[in-house]
């Protein structure tokens, strides 16, 4: 789920930047996880990138990226110790 991706991308110790791909083919950076937030029922997401502030649907996320490679699940936050 893309929601649960979203949450694991904001919480990897340490943190690595990801971009957003919406379904309209935009792409939007999340160079640090105080620049994204969610609404309160996480339906919502607002992402500060550039000077810009993006505001989207979670609903019309399709993916999510590193630079290097997407995420599918398996990027998990390692454990802590």
């Amino acid at each position: 789920m893309i929601l649960n991706d979203l949450e694991d991308a904001l919480e990897a110790t340490p943190f690595i930047p990801f971009d957003i791909h919406l379904d309209h083919g935009k792409v939007v950076r999340v160079p640090h996880h105080d620049f994204l937030l969610f609404n309160e029922s996480k339906t919502g997401v607002v992402v500060s990138s550039k000077g810009r502030l993006h505001i989207m649907a979670v609903s019309h996320i399709t993916s999510l990226s590193h630079r290097d490679k997407e995420f599918n699940g398996a990027g998990k936050r390692p454990k802590r110790r």
